[in-house]
């Protein structure tokens, strides 16, 4: 299914930054993942997208196969090397889409460093969080201390499993606990430099077109429904996806549908 991808990586100022793509017609889409997977994420999507869009996937600095961002990093050490590797591609103008801490770099670049040049912003899981769940999220995402016997393996999974479901395959949550211990830190980094960040703000300065395309499990659907009445002008599709990592992955096909149909190219 995925023998048509071609993957690379592109030299940026701030490291390499490992992508996968497909041979396509169309206008761009961009897409940032959620932590702490990869540009896999998107894997099962881009058949639905082929002859459509020219979509590009990118391994968040840090995760995957990209480098590592410095230490520590703030929200703009994640989005600049993305933007370069934009960039790389010599396009002017393009939808971004992200999932999760992807949304979040999404909408950061989209306002400060990519401004008139995105023509479409989709997000899934916008992590608006209070600070209690700020709070949270650093108590929960660093992983646990290493063991002899590997016994903190386990706890990891448990965690991992208790995060994205208790319903969920047990070999996608393998592939999340491998991701996860695939990252150069200890912590879901760019969930948490995003606290300093105006999320808010930023959601009511938007004036390209905003889609908000998510599925009933995904665990950030509440921070969605905080986000969205502050863009007056979103679009918002919620999709049969059953539980999962995230939409684009528990739902691919509908997942496209949706950002096919926002973008103006769909069947």
């Amino acid at each position: 299914m995925h023998d048509s991808l071609k993957r690379g990586y592109i030299e940026t100022p701030f490291g390499q930054i490992h992508y996968r793509t497909q041979d396509s017609d169309g206008p761009w889409l961009f897409l940032f993942h959620t932590s702490p997977l990869s540009g896999a994420e998107y894997a099962d999507v881009f058949p639905h997208l082929k002859g459509r869009v020219r979509a590009v996937a990118f391994d968040n600095p840090g995760y995957g196969m990209s480098d590592p961002p410095p230490q520590p990093p703030g929200l703009q050490d994640y989005a600049a090397p993305l933007v370069a590797s934009i960039d790389h591609f010599k396009v002017e103008r393009f939808a971004l889409a992200g999932t999760h801490t992807g949304a979040s770099i999404a909408i950061y670049a989209a306002t400060n460093l990519l401004r008139e040049r995105v023509t479409h912003l989709v997000f899934s899981g916008l992590p608006l969080k209070t600070p209690e769940e700020s709070q949270h999220l650093r108590a929960t995402s660093v992983m646990v201390e290493r063991s002899e016997d590997g016994s903190h393996l386990a706890e990891a999974w448990k965690r991992t499993r208790h995060r994205w479901g208790e319903s969920t395959d047990p070999a996608i949550i393998e592939w999340a606990l491998a991701s996860g211990l695939m990252r150069t830190d200890g912590t879901n980094m760019p969930s948490m430099a995003s606290d300093g960040f105006d999320m808010a703000g930023a959601l009511r300065s938007l004036k390209m077109p905003v889609l908000f395309v998510n599925g009933p499990h995904d665990p950030l659907i509440a921070q969605d429904r905080r986000a969205i009445p502050l863009v007056p002008h979103a679009r918002v599709e919620m999709v049969a996806a059953p539980p999962g990592l995230s939409t684009p992955h528990a739902a691919p096909a509908l997942y496209a549908r949706a950002m096919l149909d926002f973008m103006g190219v769909g069947r």
